[in-house]
């Protein structure tokens, strides 16, 4: 069983014949166009951007352990990851202080929260978490350039002075808790270095130890057996020693990693800015509003004029 689908009395000269019914169509959907301009809500959007340091310095561990097989793994900072960042941004300290935070916007002062959710109770818990949740996924964004590292902070809301405040706000928050728990994993590494240093040489002055007994008891190391022992020994010892000073090498790089000032992770490229015009709507928005209200009466059209009718065969 087949089916045809047609238009129904569909005319040809469709546009010249009910031209004065299209104008008026096409008028209302102008003016309701800029209606829609107008009473849409307006948004204002913030940004701030970083780049991660990508510079990746030799370690001698690694290198070391490479030698004999042995992967290390990526020493890329999992902190500057953008989903990382979006995790920190959102948590609930960073969430709450932003939200608690007291701004002036046009002579009123108040919580940011008010001026985002004026609608909720910042004393009623349930009202609260449900601020955090919508300020995490309505208000936040950050991502990372398609065409290179630099990752972007954007805040969008209905005011350009409090997008502006709230980018500031959580831009700095986040970025002063990255740098805290890369601080804290720096204390952590430094004090596993120390510790393995301890051991390393301890093993080293065991197998001095070691060759020095074997060359007391072994006076003529002529033998090939003999000889060939003794080369064992002190290619272990070479290794050890490597490892130890490999290890000396890398604790005194994150001593003046830890002590240093600067923030060695992470370059701001753009700070927070106020927005100078609103991001949405546009002229632009004017125009496809028009164009999409202009197709759906094109499609209702059209589609009281679809017929379906059965084929014979």
């Amino acid at each position: 069983m087949k089916y045809k689908i047609y238009l129904k009395n569909f005319p040809r000269n469709f546009l010249i014949k009910y031209r004065s019914q299209i104008g008026m169509v096409v008028l209302l959907n102008f003016f309701i166009s800029i209606i829609l301009y107008f009473v849409v809500d307006k948004e204002y959007v913030s940004s701030a951007s970083i780049l991660p340091n990508s510079s990746s310095d030799s370690n001698p561990v690694a290198n070391i352990a490479s030698q004999f097989g042995y992967d290390v793994g990526n020493q890329t900072n999992q902190l500057t990851d953008p989903l990382v960042l979006k995790k920190i941004a959102t948590n609930y300290d960073i969430s709450s202080k932003t939200l608690k935070e007291k701004i002036s916007i046009d002579g009123e002062t108040k919580e940011i929260f008010f001026f985002l959710f004026p609608d909720y109770d910042i004393n009623n818990k349930l009202d609260f978490e449900n601020g955090i949740l919508k300020l995490g996924q309505n208000h936040l964004y950050i991502s990372k350039d398609l065409e290179g590292p630099i990752i972007n902070f954007k805040v969008i809301t209905n005011h350009p002075q409090l997008s502006f405040e709230i980018c500031s706000i959580i831009f700095k928050n986040t970025i002063q808790y990255v740098n805290r728990l890369d601080q804290s994993t720096k204390k952590e590494k430094l004090t596993y270095l120390t510790n393995r240093i301890q051991s390393v040489k301890k093993e080293l002055n065991e197998k001095e130890d070691v060759i020095e007994d074997f060359l007391i008891q072994n006076r003529d190391i002529n033998s090939p057996s003999l000889q060939t022992e003794y080369n064992r020994l002190i290619s272990e010892l070479g290794v050890i020693n490597q490892l130890y000073i490999s290890l000396r090498t890398e604790q005194e790089f994150k001593r003046v990693d830890l002590n240093s000032d600067n923030n060695n992770n992470i370059y701001l490229i753009d700070e927070p800015n106020i927005p100078v015009g609103r991001s949405y709507p546009k002229s632009s928005n004017l125009v496809s509003f028009f164009i999409q209200l202009n197709l759906l009466c094109l499609g209702i059209y059209c589609l009281m004029k679809v017929r379906i009718k059965e084929i014979v065969d």
